[in-house]
């Protein structure tokens, strides 16, 4: 019986690893005809159903998130117009919940899997391999002479007992992401939160877990993400995960979600030794406010919170992805405001400004009216006001959120909003940040695709408009943060240069007699000034970057570049 799983990703860098559980399950248990087709919901709607058409499954599987489950239910109903044959299964969690509804609506899906789906799928495609009903197979909701029929829900699987999901499935995913599970299901009771419905934490075989790790690092990933809600629930299985890593690094690094709160000293001793960039940590703040974490039955501890993300940060050898979240009961403007000042003071390597969602099975969703909220009715279930916030404040937080995602999370001028938050906005960035989008919005239209360049000039912009005094620090500032940032010999539109000769070359000529500049084309790799000049460039600064001072006159920089990524290296002040 020929079945296919198919899967919707969000990026093309992304993989289904539920795909691959239910394949790798199938297999072991002898269903031999199983075969996955992962596209993006990017791709062309017809060329994807001509595919699976093609292929003429008798069963077609699809995992449903809420990024994906519009085209998936789009692709299930001319697939039963094609193929009336075939049977429709969809699992995932936008599909776990809700499911009589979804059937009832959507006549075209045969049945949907509820929950974990290794085993419960398992037997559907045994079931219907030997025309049998599927009466008592666990977790399903069917069809039956055009009733709908819930079966109970299976027990939790054991994650042990579960195929490593990648033995024949690496090919054709060199660098992407590789998702990797070691745990399921997560001991805290976040209202907001899927995972929070089950409790309980299922842990995969250390000793599976090690030798499953040491064969996914011999591969060329772009990163290896583990799934697992809360990775360091347990703290002594996590570090004794990360120390087998650490002896098998591979050339990956290793992404998990951390509750950094309850890192305990050892823990951070350990982590500030790791190597540079191997570990990518994302810690959900969500809030800094007391009240509004307990509002939601999220439990943390701020001080030690704080506390740990500065060590980490300070450290520098893991990158830090830290999430706010708006929209939460009891968060208001103010106290919103002062999260996101929370969060931006700790400085990490990327922060992301999300949104509530009202996910399907969440005892948010169930409590919506008691907070007034008002929210999409479709995916992504997005909140758009509540009682204590309404729909300006919402847009304001959005139009911030991409100006921080456009100017912060490139790392593409770090000086100049250190200038622009610390001596301009005396720490108050949220204030900042509203201010910029606003102006933004105002001269260009926020959603506006700019060219990167462009972006620097907007900045340049609302300095010289909005706060002029500071035009000529921050006029510097920028010329070195886009130098540093971008491999590039002409500025933006709105800098001036203060080169005093035309021509790149013309400039290094003046300079190739500097020890310290042949020192610097050295590291490059290369053997004269004359043969790096296509990686040096000159600019000259009246700003030392060091003290944030104004020079006495205007000094040539010279800017080296590494000749394969063309990142800047270093910079040489003569």
């Amino acid at each position: 019986m020929k079945t296919v799983l198919c899967a919707l990703n969000a990026k093309f860098i992304h993989t289904s690893l539920a795909l691959r559980y239910l394949k790798a399950y199938l297999c072991e248990h002898g269903i031999r005809d199983v075969h996955t087709q992962e596209y993006t919901i990017n791709d062309l709607e017809e060329r994807i159903l001509d595919e699976i058409y093609l292929m003429r499954p008798e069963i077609i599987s699809f995992s449903c998130y809420i990024w994906n489950i519009e085209p998936v239910l789009r692709l299930a109903s001319s697939l039963k117009k094609l193929l009336p044959e075939t049977l429709i299964v969809l699992g995932g969690p936008e599909a776990s919940f809700d499911s009589e509804i979804l059937m009832v609506e959507h006549s075209y899906i045969d049945a949907i899997v509820r929950g974990d789906g290794e085993e419960p799928f398992y037997q559907v495609v045994r079931s219907l391999q030997h025309a049998r009903s599927l009466e008592g197979v666990p977790s399903v909701c069917w069809r039956e002479n055009g009733a709908i029929v819930t079966n109970h829900i299976s027990t939790a699987a054991d994650l042990s007992a579960i195929p490593f999901p990648y033995e024949s499935e690496l090919d054709g995913i060199d660098n992407r992401i590789i998702y990797y599970e070691s745990s399921r299901g997560c001991p805290f009771n976040c209202t907001y939160c899927l995972s929070s419905i089950d409790k309980r934490l299922r842990l995969r075989s250390l000793d599976l877990v090690k030798s499953e790790l040491e064969r996914l690092s011999r591969f060329p990933a772009r990163e290896i993400k583990f799934v697992d809600r809360s990775f360091n629930a347990d703290e002594t299985r996590a570090r004794e995960i990360m120390e087998h890593i650490l002896k098998h690094p591979g050339s990956n690094h290793y992404h998990f979600e951390i509750c950094a709160d309850r890192l305990s000293d050892s823990m951070m001793d350990f982590l500030l030794q790791v190597p540079d960039r191997l570990f990518h940590f994302e810690i959900g703040v969500q809030s800094a406010n007391e009240p509004v974490l307990k509002a939601v039955d999220r439990s943390c501890d701020l001080e030690r919170l704080r506390f740990n993300i500065d060590r980490l940060v300070k450290q520098g050898n893991i990158r830090i992805h830290l999430d706010l979240l708006a929209g939460l009961p009891y968060d208001d403007r103010t106290s919103m405001t002062e999260s996101f000042n929370w969060v931006y003071e700790r400085q990490p390597d990327h922060l992301q400004l999300g949104f509530l969602k009202m996910l399907k099975g969440t005892r948010i969703r169930n409590e919506s009216e008691k907070h007034g909220y008002i929210f999409k009715d479709y995916p992504p279930y997005e909140v758009l006001e509540n009682r204590y916030m309404d729909r300006n404040a919402f847009i304001e937080l959005k139009q911030i959120e991409t100006v921080v995602e456009r100017l912060y999370n490139t790392s593409m001028m770090p000086n100049t909003l250190k200038y622009l938050t610390g001596q301009i906005y005396e720490g108050q960035a949220y204030d900042f940040y509203a201010a910029i989008a606003a102006f933004w919005e105002s001269r260009k239209g926020i959603w506006t695709a700019l060219k990167r360049a462009e972006q620097y000039n907007i900045v340049l912009e609302f300095t010289r408009s909005i706060h002029p005094e500071h035009l000529e620090k921050l006029s510097e500032w920028i010329r070195y943060d886009y130098m540093r940032n971008n491999y590039a010999m002409n500025l933006p539109s709105s800098l001036q240069s203060l080169n005093h000769l035309p021509g790149n070359q013309s400039l290094l000529d003046e300079l190739k007699g500097n020890a310290e500049l042949m020192e610097a084309a050295r590291e490059l790799g290369f053997e004269s000034i004359r043969e790096a000049r296509n990686h040096l460039l000159v600019q000259y600064m009246a700003l030392d970057p060091l003290s944030g001072e104004k020079l006495p006159a205007p000094v040539p920089a010279v800017f080296c570049y590494e000749p394969r990524t063309k990142r800047c290296a270093s910079v040489v002040f003569i």
